[in-house]
């Protein structure tokens, strides 16, 4: 006699299976924006901290550029270390494995920053990126030229008033 699984037996597991899901799809989505917005932020803070080297080390300006629009930052003099042949690194933050926008910059109006041959930059001030839900802002001190990375709070966000100057898409 052939052993078998009665109808009523799928359908509990069936059932089991998906609360379980249920449960872990909601967590595992905010882990993923997390991590996205995690690696933008670290992604940019290292940028910045290479431009200012690079600055110093070649006694030459370096110029970051943000490009609010195309959703991207761009250093110019600083080579690109997937693509070795590009004059300079172009970082576009809305692809893998980002899938961030760029929420707020403050510079003081400005939408670069340049490191003088000595490493100092032109200003100081934030950026905050935005990975579905998660908010991190990376600082910048004109001064001493470190950064800094801060997770936001939802009251944090409200009370910058953090909108996307960059795209319409929601989801991300």
């Amino acid at each position: 006699m052939t052993r078998a699984f009665t109808l009523l037996e799928l359908v509990v597991v069936i059932t089991i299976v998906g609360i379980v899901s249920a449960v872990a799809i909601p967590r595992f989505t905010s882990s993923t924006q997390r991590y996205r917005a995690d690696a933008a932020a670290a992604r940019l803070a290292a940028d910045i901290r290479r431009a200012r080297e690079t600055a110093r080390t070649s006694s030459q300006s370096v110029l970051l550029a943000f490009n609010l629009t195309r959703n991207s930052y761009a250093i110019n003099g600083v080579r690109d270390l997937t693509n070795p042949g590009l004059p300079g690194t172009i970082v576009q933050l809305d692809d893998p494995p980002y899938l961030s926008r760029v929420a707020l910059l403050g510079f003081g109006g400005a939408t670069n920053i340049t490191f003088d041959g000595y490493g100092s930059a032109s200003a100081g001030g934030s950026i905050v990126l935005k990975a579905g839900k998660e908010y991190r802002r990376v600082t910048l001190d004109a001064a001493s030229g470190s950064t800094q990375i801060t997770t936001l709070t939802k009251t944090e966000v409200q009370t910058l008033g953090v909108v996307f100057v960059a795209g319409t898409n929601p989801a991300i």
